[in-house]
């Protein structure tokens, strides 16, 4: 025995700078009204198959995301990960979609005589007890029983009492619909409980245990969808970026059939973000001109010209009902397809292909005919830039990309001539185009510009740019208040913030978001003079990409430090003029 060293020399040890605030990753958000996700939720993929066994292979949410994941860009880098968020665009009652593949048969019901499970929906729990499934004589016979049992639970209001299960034999297993719609109080919970048999779990019901995402990385489940009242666009879009910040750029399916209205609402909720994220929307050669014009003024906002790829099959439809039959072929036809017609309502788009010669759609027919329906094939123009941003990587050297002069197998060229590109270009309208040279066909991406004000980033590259910068400083400043013990209002303070500033400058001047040797206007050059108070402000930005400054000021009993950066941003050379002269 002795006396311990810690009577005399105590040490404490630990990682000194260890707090890290995570950055933003500039990926591609796609609002969905799928209701196989949840209302006031998203959920990240990392790879177009899982997007596929989520929401379906032929689902517009699978092929955007083959055509998303499937580009690699110019520094040979491609986007990381893909959300899909939820748009509640008509009031919704709680959904429970079964495990995928749940496989279940009659055989394995026959012989439970004291079936339980507990189910939480609309504020209200109940477990449900000695359910007989002995005398069932097919899954249609365990869907009703079950159901009985949900409705018996009078106690839950219409939510219970007015609830539907159904066997599905895409999932093999059992849909339960709650019975009202409209606010609908959460959560929305499966469990076993009860005594006798769980019923809940895969080969069953299928109703447990839940999908989860867990940091990005999706884990197949079942699906517990909570019901919603109808959200507005900005009440979807505020609540979605709340409950996590980190994508880079939105847009919405084109199945939801968005109005200018809409369109002007979404982009107006991005406006008063300031340069956090890029809204991209396709428009049509209909709806173009209007829509330009609706959000001309509004920074942000990325109009791409969607081709106009349409055919008409005739088929035979039929008042208040949603199937289309009698159809020479559905080749060609995905899920997600827009069909338009004389007895077609209003956004109506396929939801499932129905052997060789007919189809489901989201709409019933408004009369009954053999009609030449007109179908509007599916491509994502719109998607291009999201998929450059996600691209970018900003840790690398000379990584910052020109948005014009981008190629992507997939894509069928919406604009051919000068005429036509040159009304686009007038309207600020992105489009991919085509051009020859030698008989070769070339197609790539133009013109890379967003709407707005000329106060605003009007360049996709040097908007995104600025999206990455603003969210690299937040991060250092941040990082610096939780990592040290205080920052002091003096100068040692100011030369705290400074000096991790001057870290997210130097990898700007890396990649390529502050361009250095970029000659000044005058009017720039007296512009920086006023902002600064220094008449020699403007050669530091010239010459060396930046002029910083921090400065404390007393707000209240709050001393604020108020940092001014002014960067020269990465212009891109669209067009080369050539003279030659022969002697």
């Amino acid at each position: 025995m002795s006396i311990s060293l810690q009577r005399y020399v105590d040490i404490t040890s630990g990682v000194g700078g260890a707090a890290v605030v995570p950055a933003r990753d500039l990926v591609a958000r796609i609002f969905t009204a799928n209701p196989l996700l949840p209302p006031q939720s998203f959920i990240s993929f990392t790879n177009a198959d899982d997007v596929a066994t989520y929401f379906g292979a032929g689902s517009e949410e699978s092929l955007r995301a083959v055509f998303y994941f499937s580009w690699i860009s110019k520094n040979l880098t491609q986007p990381q990960a893909l959300q899909f968020a939820r748009w509640v665009n008509t009031a919704a009652a709680p959904l429970i979609f079964p495990i995928q593949k749940n496989g279940t048969v009659t055989a394995n019901w026959t012989g439970i005589s004291n079936g339980s499970f507990i189910l939480t929906m609309g504020g209200h729990t109940f477990t449900m007890t000695g359910l007989d499934f002995t005398a069932a004589a097919s899954l249609a016979d365990v869907a009703t029983d079950v159901q009985t049992a949900i409705r018996a639970q009078s106690g839950g209001g219409a939510v219970w009492t007015g609830a539907t299960v159904t066997y599905s034999s895409t999932y093999g297993g059992f849909l339960l619909a709650g019975g009202a719609t409209d606010i609908v109080t959460n959560p929305l919970t499966v469990e076993a409980g009860g005594g006798g048999t769980d019923i809940t779990v895969k080969g069953l019901l299928g109703w447990f245990p839940s999908a989860i995402d867990v940091n990005g990385n999706f884990i197949p489940g079942a699906i517990w969808a909570t019901g919603s009242a109808v959200e507005t666009i900005t009440a979807t879009l505020t609540s979605s970026a709340a409950a996590s910040n980190n994508f880079g750029s939105f847009a919405f399916l084109t199945n939801l059939g968005l109005t200018q209205q809409n369109v002007v609402d979404a982009a107006t909720w991005n406006k008063t973000q300031n340069v956090v994220y890029v809204y991209s929307q396709e428009v049509t050669p209909a709806n173009a001109s209007a829509w330009a014009t609706a959000v001309s003024a509004i920074g942000g906002v990325g109009l791409t010209l969607s081709p106009a790829l349409t055919f008409g099959i005739t088929g035979t439809i039929a008042s208040a009902s949603n199937v289309v039959s009698s159809m020479v072929s559905n080749a060609g036809i995905t899920i997600g397809t827009v069909v338009t017609g004389a007895n077609i309502p209003a956004n109506t788009y396929v939801t499932s292909l129905v052997g060789t010669t007919g189809l489901t759609k989201n709409n019933n027919a408004s009369g009954s005919a053999t009609e030449v329906l007109t179908f509007n094939n599916l491509e994502f123009p719109e998607m291009f830039p999201m998929m450059i941003e996600a691209a970018t990587n900003y840790a690398a050297a000379n990584s910052v990309q020109n948005y014009m002069y981008q190629q992507v197998a997939g894509l069928t060229p919406s604009v051919n001539s000068d005429s036509v590109a040159d009304t686009y270009d007038a309207l600020g309208i992105n489009y991919y185009g085509s051009t020859q040279n030698a008989g070769q066909i070339i197609n790539f991406y133009q013109r890379g510009t967003l709407m707005g004000l000329a106060t605003d980033p009007l360049d996709m590259n040097t908007y995104v740019n600025e999206i990455w910068l603003k969210d690299a400083a937040g991060v250092a400043i941040l990082t610096l208040l939780l990592t040290v013990s205080q920052v002091p209002a003096n100068a040692q303070g100011r030369n705290q913030v400074l000096a991790v500033m001057q870290s997210v400058i130097n990898q700007a001047l890396l990649n390529g978001t502050i361009s250095v040797g970029k000659t000044l206007s005058t009017a720039q050059q007296m512009y920086i003079t006023a902002a600064t108070g220094d008449p020699l402000a403007w050669q530091q930005v010239q010459n060396i990409g930046y002029w910083i400054d921090v400065v404390l000021t007393q707000s209240g009993p709050d001393i604020i430090a108020t940092y001014t950066l002014i960067y020269s941003k990465d212009d891109v050379i669209r067009k080369v003029i050539g003279i030659h002269t022969l002697i």
